[in-house]
């Protein structure tokens, strides 16, 4: 099975390799950014926060909210979860620039750390090749990432 998401709050979800899509869920959001599964655990990445499926996305509840919009949802293992998006805004002459900003759960979802990245800028993808250590892109940034 697939799932997607995007604009309007809607999850869609696939079970004959993407020849249809059907809405599953609507959440109370504008923007869904990104959707990814571990382990029976799904995360939704999105302008006001991060999601969470226990039940193949039957239903979902929100596990991180606030002034962070998230771009990016990576779960690690069973226990660890990664979110990348926008962190802090400071001056940069006529417009007003974002610092990147990393979420992290060691609990499958239920609490999360805000890590602000002083001078590097948004967060834009993120790989990992093992449950502890990756890469991510910030603009012009090859940023390496090592979690605990």
């Amino acid at each position: 099975f697939g799932f997607c998401s995007g604009m309007g709050g809607q999850i869609v979800q696939s079970t004959d390799n993407g020849r249809s899509w059907h809405v599953v869920n609507s959440l109370n959001d504008p923007f869904l950014n990104d959707i990814k599964f571990s382990s029976g655990n799904g995360f939704c990445s999105s302008s006001r926060g991060i999601y969470k499926t226990e039940d193949n996305g039957v239903t979902w509840t929100q596990v991180f909210g606030g002034n962070m919009s998230t771009d990016i949802v990576l779960p690690l293992s069973e226990n660890s979860c990664l979110a990348f998006g926008t962190g802090e805004s400071y001056s940069a002459g006529p417009r007003a620039l974002m610092y990147g900003a990393i979420l992290q759960s060691i609990n499958s979802g239920n609490d999360w750390v805000k890590y602000t990245l002083s001078n590097i800028s948004t967060i834009q993808a993120a790989s990992f090749y093992s449950s502890t250590e990756g890469f991510a892109i910030a603009r012009r940034s090859l940023i390496k990432i090592k979690v605990k």
